[in-house]
């Protein structure tokens, strides 16, 4: 349900239409499917780069005659530029980021198809992925016993525990070396970053794999923790729902969202059940069988 809302939205702030995902559930299915099958071959296009191409051929060629209901979401975008480019530009830049992207003043390059589908592909990755497993953590942790006594506390222990992309991210410097302390790190080469030791470091976070979202309590609160699309819909997404209905985890642990393997985002251990939830409005206090 969280990946499918968190899907609606970012289609539509990216596209300037939702793939409403949340009222179609056979093609919601198959959405979540396909993007979970790019997910699980990134790895293998990190380091055979000469498929990405391969795949970037299929999506311009054939991707014109698959359904919605078979495709990798990845050529879809294809489809969608194309209608943008038949159709022209909507007369306002600002139904759509891509076409506010399309209006800016970018130079040529920045503005070629190839470059679209990527930023597109990139929004909406990011944009469905990460936030709706933040969510699900949250709320494997929210249905536990447990008293947490601010919404931030339990977001940001939730964000720490979920780890958002668990991927290293190198990035290249190509233009001077770097310092970092006493090291010189030459100009051209690739220098990156794990979330998960920086999230799990015990130094930094006693007992790491326990959620304790008293770790967060006593500093300084945010005032504008809404302004971010993706902070909005944690804060609002589970106040209304834990406001609203009572959740009781059914044949669930932490241990069957807890992330375990790599593919680009964190994927539980295989063989679990996911999250699985029995709901009930808040007015109704007869115990769940």
């Amino acid at each position: 349900m969280y990946r499918c809302m968190t899907g609606d939205i970012i289609t539509s702030y990216t596209m300037g239409k939702s793939y409403e995902l949340l009222s179609r559930p056979q093609e919601s299915e198959s959405y979540l499917d396909a993007f979970a099958f790019t997910f699980r071959l990134l790895w293998l296009l990190r380091e055979t780069p000469y498929l990405t191409h391969l795949i970037r051929w299929i999506g311009k060629t054939a991707g014109r005659w698959m359904t919605s209901k078979s495709i990798i979401p990845t050529l879809l975008r294809w489809q969608w530029l194309r209608n943008l480019k038949r159709i022209g530009l909507a007369p306002s830049p600002l139904t759509s980021i891509m076409l506010s992207y399309i209006y800016n003043s970018l130079p040529p390059e920045e503005k070629t198809a190839q470059h679209l589908h990527d930023t597109t592909n990139m929004l909406l990755a990011a944009g469905f992925e990460t936030t709706g497993f933040t969510l699900t953590t949250a709320t494997v942790i929210m249905a536990h016993p447990i008293q947490a006594p601010y919404l931030s506390a339990v977001i940001k222990e939730s964000l720490r525990l979920s780890l958002g992309a668990i991927t290293r991210l190198p990035r290249v410097n190509k233009h001077k070396d770097m310092r970092y302390g006493s090291w010189v790190i030459p100009k051209g080469t690739a220098v990156s970053m794990s979330h998960t030791c920086m999230h799990y470091n015990e130094d930094v976070f006693p007992d790491p794999k326990a959620f304790r979202p008293e770790r967060w309590l006593g500093g300084q609160e945010e005032s504008k923790r809404l302004e971010s699309l993706a902070n909005a819909e944690l804060y609002l997404t589970l106040a209304t729902l834990f406001r609203t209905y009572d959740f009781q985890l059914y044949d669930t642990t932490l241990a069957d969202v807890a992330p375990a393997r790599d593919f680009f985002v964190p994927v539980p251990e295989p063989g679990g059940n996911g999250l699985r939830v029995l709901v009930r409005p808040l007015s109704d206090r007869t115990p769940i069988p």
